[in-house]
């Protein structure tokens, strides 16, 4: 898959959010396979287009209720500014132009 939907328990350093002044996101509410779903058909059709063409290999993270985004460099820099406005967002994460967010090794 080419995202993760990122619950409490998968974030791994909980401090570096808490240093940044935001709290924890907020336990999904909705299941992690609806969160998925929503996310990539929201990134699919309204935001692919645009956004590969001026932010190639940069993180959006997309408020899978309200469909608002936010665009930057790191996923913890793009969910700490949508969580900044939704604070209880129940966000995708996609990187931009790139069949994977992260690479395992």
């Amino acid at each position: 898959m080419s995202a993760i939907a990122l619950a409490p328990e998968s974030v791994v350093d909980r401090p570096s959010f808490m240093a940044l002044g935001v709290k924890l996101l907020p336990i999904l509410r909705l299941p992690s396979e609806e969160v998925e779903a929503r996310g990539v058909a929201i990134y699919q059709s309204r935001l692919k287009p645009d956004l590969e063409s001026s932010h190639d290999g940069r993180v959006v993270a997309i408020d899978v209720e309200s469909e608002d985004f936010e665009v930057a460099d790191t996923a913890v820099d793009a969910m700490c500014r949508l969580a900044a406005r939704h604070p209880d967002a129940q966000v995708w994460i996609e990187r931009i132009g790139c069949r994977a967010a992260t690479v395992i090794r």
